[in-house]
Order: C-alpha cells, then structure tokens, then sequence
C-alpha cells in the first residue's frame, strides 16, 4: 500500500476533552480502513506514512505501534539523559515487524473495526491511562500487537525543570489513581518499583549511553536525571494517596 497524495486534512473540534477521548472522536469522524494516531509533539521520519501502511499488507495485522523515542543526535546531555531514563525506547535501527508488549498511542495505527469496537475507555481523572487499558483489554481478547522498527517518529524531552516537574509528577499521580483502592501497600510497592527503576537506568546509561552519544563523564548526570525523575513520579503518587482531594484536578497532562 502507498499513502494517497490527496489527504485533506480536516479539523474537528473537540471542546473541553481530554487525550484520549479526543481520538475517540476523531477516529469516529474519519471514513478510512485504517486509523492513525499522531500525537503533534511527535515528528515523523521520512517515510514514516509508507512504512506504516505497509505494514498493513498482512491481513493478519491489526494494530501497530510506530518506533517514538527522543531525539537527542544534535543535542546536549539533558536530552541524552531522558532518551536512556525516560519512558521511550532508543531509536529503532531494524525494519523489523515483531510483536510487542508495548503501546504508546502518540505513533500508533489501527484497522478500523479493530480500534472502533474498543475505543480508549474513559476514566475520570485520567488522560493517558485509558491508551494503557485499551492495551490490556487488545491483550485479553487475543488481539496482536505489532511493533513496526521503521515507523519511527521523534518526541522531544520535557521542556526544562518545570515541565520535568510536572511530567514526573502527573506520572506518578495516574499511577496512584488508576489502583482501585490504593493504600501504603501499594506505596510500598510503587517506591520499589521506582527504585527497581533506577537500578535498570543505571545499567542501562553505562551498557547503551554510546547509542546516544553519552560520554563517561556525562554518565553521573544522567544517572541524577533519571533517578530524579523517580522520586518526583514517587512524590506524585504519595501525595494523591495523603491528598486525593487536591491531585484529583492538578497535574493532568
């Protein structure tokens, strides 16, 4: 399949939404066999639309998730940092087409019926969280997901300390909210997960910082980056378990 060179763009307004529900909508006004979810702080390679669509040749696919990671070629140590720390993986050098059990819905396709009879459930509260439930349910009905090397597609790194600030904390405040009954058993559970975390970032600066450019020397800072961003993520997820009135309308991004 090639992609059409008469796309016409159409805008469709979505007041007072969310993330996830805004792609409801519009995979619900769109008429095409396949659906596309490209978030606009995502920047596509070359090629990117082809190599997505072709990977719809086999019948047997109906859902693929793109290559996102964050650019950090032309960049400093702070963005090398949160390509090795952050929630993405590193840029993608295969064209491999290969299950997975990961799904970001920033770079993300669909056949239509497949994302229609589903669609992102809607929390309250929450704006990325449903992407990871529609994830679980795709998995529970048996239904493949596909990761596609060559779909890749640049996301940039948290826009300076604030926007880190509140990227790490709204992580951790979804991570609270999205536990049915959260409690200090589950606080237990996160610190360790977070410190679990750490340790594999850790590992993974000294064995792949070279991937990205990642000097010895810049290591320890990226070590700190990391490890920064999981205390603060941890730091959400305990102050929405002591103040659940307060984080329940701050911190969604």
């Amino acid at each position: 399949m090639e992609p059409s060179d008469s796309i016409v763009p159409h805008l469709v307004p979505v007041p007072n939404s969310n993330y996830c529900k805004m792609k409801n909508v519009g995979a619900a006004a769109s008429k095409g066999e396949i659906l596309i979810f490209l978030d606009s702080d995502v920047i596509p390679e070359p090629d990117w639309l082809g190599a997505l669509l072709c990977a719809f040749a086999d019948p047997a696919v109906s859902v693929v998730v793109g290559n996102t990671y964050v650019d950090c070629h032309h960049a400093g140590t702070y963005a090398k940092s949160m390509a090795l720390s952050w929630m993405f993986p590193l840029r993608d050098p295969s064209d491999r087409l290969t299950l997975t059990t990961c799904f970001y819905a920033n770079n993300a396709a669909f056949r239509r019926d497949a994302f229609l009879s589903r669609q992102f459930p809607h929390v309250p509260g929450l704006t990325h969280a449903p992407a990871r439930l529609l994830w679980e349910r795709l998995l529970s009905e048996g239904v493949s997901v596909w990761h596609a090397g060559n779909v890749r597609a640049s996301h940039p790194p948290p826009n300076g300390p604030i926007h880190f600030l509140r990227r790490a904390i709204a992580s951790g405040r979804a991570r609270a909210f999205s536990e049915p009954l959260p409690n200090l058993g589950a606080m237990i559970g996160w610190i360790r997960a977070d410190i679990d975390l750490i340790l594999w970032n850790s590992k993974k600066t000294v064995l792949s910082g070279d991937k990205v450019g990642l000097r010895w020397w810049q290591m320890p800072f990226t070590i700190a980056i990391g490890a920064a961003y999981c205390t603060l993520e941890n730091w959400g997820s305990l102050l929405s378990l002591i103040f659940p009135g307060m984080m329940r309308d701050r911190f969604q991004l």
